[in-house]
This record gives C-alpha cells, structure tokens and sequence, in this order.
C-alpha cells in the first residue's frame, strides 16, 4: 500500500529496463508496462496504528510527493517533526518545474525550515518552532534550495 493524498489506487509506471526499481506516477508511454497500486492518506495508516505524532518521516514516493504536499499545505496538517522528502523534479516537464519551486517556497511558509539537502533531490526539514541549530544558515540554504534544477527561475 502506497502513499497518497487520497485512499484509492494509482498507476505507476515500470522502468524499461527491468534491472531497475524506481517507477514513475502515472500511465507513461515509452516506458516499461505499467500497475496499479492501492494508496492510502498518512492519517489513515496513523490512526490504524494507533500514532498520533510521528519524529521522522521519509517519502520516496515516485512523483506523487507533489499532490500529498499539496494536499497537506491546504490543510496545515503536518503530523511529524521532521520530514525527509526525495523530489523526482528531474522528470517533471518544463511547465511543471514551476509547482516543485512553488511546493519549496509553500513549505517554508508553512513553517519548515531547510536542514540538509542531498544533491538537490533528498530534501531534509524540520519545522521551524523546534529550532535549528545551523538557524544562522538558513539564508544559505534557502537560496541553494531555490537553484534546484530548474526552479531558479
């Protein structure tokens, strides 16, 4: 069960190449076959669980990450400290490179400050009422967050 802004299910596309593990969201063509994937909403996998705060959470979630940030930006509902996220903006179209930036930018915003960024594609934040102890930084990094490929424009 995958990660979703909505409890349902999702077409992923497989790599060509079977050797390869990382599928994209969505039916694309010239790719390998494609699968649908039951998905569900974080506070629903929470409340099965039993959790009501969780310290970390990492999502790898092939190019959906947009629409459950999205979605959680609407809403201000953030139910972690920390969020470790992988951004597949480098296959996002021209046109669509805009919504990463404006994702960054809300996410700031909306409170999250930048800890680390690995290679522009593994972001790391913490929100910002828990203090951050390279808070002197911040200026540094939000202005390298903004040179992610494609979104310094």
């Amino acid at each position: 069960e995958g990660l979703a802004a909505r409890e349902g299910k999702l077409t992923f596309t497989l790599p060509t190449n079977p050797e390869h593990v990382s599928m994209r969201a969505g039916k694309l063509s010239g790719m390998g076959g494609a699968v649908e994937v039951r998905v569900n909403t974080l506070e629903n996998w929470m409340a099965r669980n039993g959790h009501t705060r969780l310290d970390l959470l990492k999502i790898d979630i092939e190019g959906s990450e947009y629409d459950v940030l999205d979605d959680w930006i609407a809403r201000r509902a953030f139910p972690m400290d920390q969020l470790l996220i992988e951004f597949h903006q480098r296959f996002l179209p021209p046109a669509l490179k805009r919504r990463h930036r404006r994702v960054l930018d809300e996410l700031a915003s909306s409170g999250w400050d930048l800890l680390h960024s690995a290679a522009d594609q593994e972001l790391l934040f913490q929100r910002r009422e828990l203090g951050d102890p390279q808070r002197a930084k911040w200026p540094q990094k939000q202005a390298s967050l903004r040179r992610v490929v494609g979104c310094d424009k």
